[in-house]
């Protein structure tokens, strides 16, 4: 019965180019003290895109290499530095041996720079969330308070330290009809008024008349009772404190703990307060170029200030359209 890939030693193991790599791991135990198994992970990292590419992994250019690491699952930056300089001095070997067609070692062309992009852009990529995968999160909770949480980031309520969600008020939202609805918010200095969609509208009154809050751990544990207050989010008991200023602060500390233990129960990765924030001024411009029969790139490179000057209104963000772009180019509108 073969053995099974995952199990077999380097010496063991199939590569691309397998008689190749075969005597540069013979070589490489040799002459320098090498960790086991090192040359043989590094090696079946590069198998499926040799295979791909239809060459030795020496025989990489620098944009095939960046692809390479770009769509493999990166656990940190470092074990992507390692992978490389194993490479480049695999790349060095090939070259020594007049194996490598252009003569170069292109592993070696590679900055840090180019690395850390690799892992950034898949760090971006992971951050960007729809906003049907937004609701269906919301659903997912228990709390119509942590929903209105997560739904307020995406629609653009933050504020300084969260305190435009922490002083909303249910008093303070308009609806005259469901595709208008208004809020309008403060973080204690600065007021403004925000576009709020249906579904964080119902959030809003649900949470405004809930005094239980289910705690989230996963486990039956004794509901809380909250205690009313003027805003959408009722407190949880024995908070207050006799410092104005101080409880005005903890008010917005208490909505981030909360914000960090629902993404935590709903195990999102690479979700955060900006991501959200993020993800809906993405929202944002795929619906309203879709209107106008644009791509998302031309909405914010034909504006006249006017699309920007919304965006700043309704998220509480300025926007550089550029670095924008670049940034997230991948997920805007075609």
């Amino acid at each position: 019965m073969p053995m099974n890939e995952e199990y077999k030693t380097e010496e063991e193991k199939e590569y691309y180019n397998n008689e190749i790599k075969h005597r540069y791991i013979s070589w490489k135990k040799s002459n320098t003290t090498t960790p086991e198994g090192s040359l043989g992970r590094a090696f079946d990292i590069c198998k499926p895109f040799e295979e791909k590419f239809g060459k030795d992994v020496y025989d990489f250019n620098q944009f095939e290499i960046i692809e390479m690491y770009k769509n493999y699952v990166w656990t940190s930056i470092d074990s992507l530095y390692n992978l490389n300089s194993r490479l480049a001095l695999y790349g060095d070997w090939a070259l020594s041996k007049m194996m490598v067609k252009t003569n170069i070692n292109y592993f070696r062309v590679i900055d840090r720079q180019q690395l850390q992009q690799c892992i950034f852009q898949i760090i971006v990529e992971k951050s960007v969330i729809t906003r049907e995968q937004v609701l269906d999160l919301a659903k997912q909770l228990e709390n119509p308070s942590d929903a209105f949480i997560l739904l307020c980031l995406f629609e653009g309520i933050c504020g300084k330290e969260y305190l435009e969600i922490a002083l909303a008020e249910a008093k303070n939202i308009t609806c005259n009809d469901l595709e208008n609805i208004t809020i309008h918010v403060t973080d204690s200095k600065k007021e403004r008024d925000v576009m709020i969609s249906k579904e964080l509208y119902h959030f809003a009154l649900e949470a405004d008349t809930t005094y239980v809050y289910s705690p989230l751990t996963g486990e039956t544990i004794e509901s809380i009772n909250l205690v009313p207050t003027q805003y959408i989010i009722n407190d949880f008991p024995g908070v207050w404190g006799t410092d104005p200023d101080k409880d005005l602060l903890n008010k917005g500390r208490r909505i981030y703990t909360r914000l960090v233990r629902i993404l935590k129960w709903l195990g999102t990765v690479g979700i955060n307060k900006m991501s959200l924030i993020n993800s809906g001024i993405i929202h944002y411009i795929n619906t309203e170029s879709e209107k106008l029969g644009i791509s998302g790139e031309e909405f914010l490179t034909t504006d006249d200030g006017t699309r920007i000057a919304y965006i700043k209104k309704q998220f509480g963000r300025n926007i550089v359209k550029s670095t924008f772009i670049s940034k997230y180019g991948f997920a805007l509108r075609k």
